[in-house]
């Protein structure tokens, strides 16, 4: 089965997240908006290359069955993503 996270590395991955967003939200004041919205574009195409190219991120060779989420948890996913809710097919 899958690790869990103690709460040690907990606070040390939260810190480390918390000092980068300050971090970001600093550089954000001070570079042109231009600059940042290249950054952000070249963020999300190294998140989707990472996402592709890992092996088993998008193939699961674990063998976990997955399960559907429950009819609450899907329309409130559907809601907030903006899905049509109109498509889903209830069991």
């Amino acid at each position: 089965m899958g690790t869990r996270m103690t709460g040690k590395s907990a606070v040390v991955t939260g810190g480390g997240g918390g000092i980068g967003a300050a971090i970001g939200a600093y550089v954000a004041t001070i570079i042109p908006g231009s600059v940042l919205r290249l950054f952000f574009i070249l963020y999300i195409l190294g998140v989707i290359a990472d996402c592709l190219l890992r092996k088993g991120f998008m193939d699961d060779s674990s063998g976990h069955e997955f399960h559907k989420m429950g009819r609450v948890v899907e329309f409130l996913a559907r809601r907030l993503s903006g899905a049509n809710t109109a498509d889903a097919t209830y069991a």
